[in-house]
């Protein structure tokens, strides 16, 4: 870390802790004016020095402590994004959606189920264990507060009044502890990096193959962009045909993308790589492949269907490349 960096850290750290307001510091107060006129110097470090980690984090906590909501996630993301896998980043975006419980909750679901040492989960455990209380959700909560109570007393730290007046209630004993709570974090966390992606505009695309062993599909958004991507984690049995809402992680590498964020979107919204047909088929012998127009039928479609030569079609089709020809083409996907 540079000398200019650590310099600004340190003075951030500085304002954060405040001012004593009596001769033995236990009380303090932030200076809301030294941290208004540090901020510019600060957003100067930031803009000659994007490689610095830290200081769009120090930004965001004083932007906090200040009292300023505006611009403090629009501060945070690019540090958010770089840090995503450490439990802090999400204990401090909590923090910066303090009145949105829902986001909050899925903000701590998230820093929970990165792999961290428990030493340091102590209190992001006791706060969430409140949460989880707040929401009658006792066995979870059990789960949690027993969690804090091994590591408090493995180490032999003190237990806070809070935790022994939880454990004395008559809901806790009653309550059954699990193993864990991964399972509760799972299905919140999608939530939690909705907000850290939330700067990057969603693109809509159309499935045109799944492979379900390896979690992998194709997909198409126009002429211009389509490849392949990783679903695992983001979609459950994504199907040939579904409209899917993509974050993508920069560009592709032949053709192999990767993705932030993915779920379906409804099934009417306007798509360049997807349209409805009707027509009469051609059938053609012996392959049993068809044409509608200008597109291809497989024969397995043909066979499921039981389409003949001169029936009348109505159906959806995707766009497709076809790599032997080097062409675009229009490719039935389902027949209604």
């Amino acid at each position: 870390m540079s000398i200019a960096e650590q310099a600004y850290i340190a003075y951030s750290k500085k304002l954060l802790e405040g001012e004593p307001l009596d001769p033995f510091g236990q009380q303090r107060v932030i200076d809301k004016e030294k941290i208004q006129s540090f901020l510019p110097k600060l957003d100067a470090l930031i803009d000659k020095h994007p490689d610095y980690q830290y200081p769009p984090y120090f930004k965001a906590k004083l932007l906090l402590a200040s009292g300023s909501d505006e611009n403090v996630l629009s501060a945070f993301l690019p540090f958010a994004k770089q840090k995503r896998n450490d439990f802090w980043v999400w204990e401090l975006m909590a923090e910066i959606f303090s009145e949105d419980k829902d986001i909050q909750f899925a903000c701590y679901c998230k820093a929970l189920s990165l792999k961290t040492p428990e030493d340091f989960l102590v209190k992001l455990r006791q706060t969430f264990s409140e949460m989880l209380i707040e929401k009658k959700m006792y066995n979870e909560a059990k789960t949690e507060i027993q969690k804090v109570v091994a590591t408090r007393e493995k180490h032999e730290w003190k237990l806070p009044n809070q935790l022994v007046q939880w454990t004395e209630q008559e809901w806790y004993k009653s309550a059954i502890a699990k193993k864990d709570n991964q399972d509760l974090y799972s299905s919140h966390i999608k939530q939690a990096e909705e907000k850290l992606f939330q700067d990057i505009p969603e693109e809509i695309i159309a499935v045109e193959f799944v492979n379900e062993n390896k979690s992998m599909l194709n997909f198409v958004k126009d002429r211009r962009k389509f490849g392949f991507f990783n679903y695992s984690g983001n979609l459950t049995k994504p199907q040939i045909g579904d409209l899917l809402k993509v974050r993508f992680n920069g560009d592709g590498q032949d053709g192999f993308y990767k993705i932030l964020s993915a779920k379906k979107a409804d099934s009417n919204v306007a798509s360049d790589a997807l349209k409805d047909f009707e027509g009469t088929i051609k059938v053609i012998s012996p392959q049993n492949f068809g044409f509608i127009e200008d597109i291809f039928v497989e024969p397995k479609i043909i066979e499921e269907s039981k389409l003949a030569d001169g029936q009348h079609v109505k159906g959806r089709a995707t766009l497709s490349f076809n790599k032997k020809k080097n062409e675009w083409g229009w490719k039935a996907i389902e027949i209604k």
